[in-house]
């Protein structure tokens, strides 16, 4: 799945407020903010949509200026996801996120196709909504430091 949204603030305002919420992740699991750089890797514990719990490695592919990326290894499989900004002007960026799922067995494989096919305009409203509330957020936060 792939997103492509024009965001209301500058590019390093929004990758700031990322990596902002990746510094709260790692402290929670108890590591150095100055390990926070691409190719951290390091588990927790997350529960599914169907509420079973599992422990998950996650990976920090990528952290640069523009991109996150991060991988997230279950026994069902890998979901990475990506966040790459580029920035129009001083005030507002393009954010594309793409969200893939990648199963270690060949039929789970085609059965997650079939399913996101079916889910896909769900997924993608919920995504939407996430990075709408991301910007309002973010807006509201600048216009309350400029009053």
């Amino acid at each position: 799945m792939e997103i492509i949204r024009d965001m209301h603030v500058s590019a390093s305002t929004l990758m700031n407020h990322l990596v902002a919420s990746l510094h709260l992740e790692i402290k929670q699991h108890n590591i150095d903010e100055t390990n926070l750089k691409s190719g951290l890797v390091y588990t927790k514990m997350m529960t599914n949509k169907f509420g079973q719990g599992g422990e998950v490695k996650v990976t920090i592919v990528t952290l640069t200026d523009e991109e996150y990326t991060a991988k997230f290894e279950t026994t069902q499989g890998t979901n990475q996801l990506s966040y790459l900004i580029e920035p129009i002007d001083d005030h507002h960026c393009r954010l594309v996120y793409r969200e893939e799922f990648e199963t270690h067995q060949k039929m789970s494989s085609l059965n997650y196709k079939l399913m996101s096919t079916l889910f896909n305009r769900r997924n993608k409203k919920r995504v939407n909504a996430l990075l709408l509330n991301i910007d309002n957020y973010l807006v509201q936060k600048q216009e309350e430091a400029n009053v």
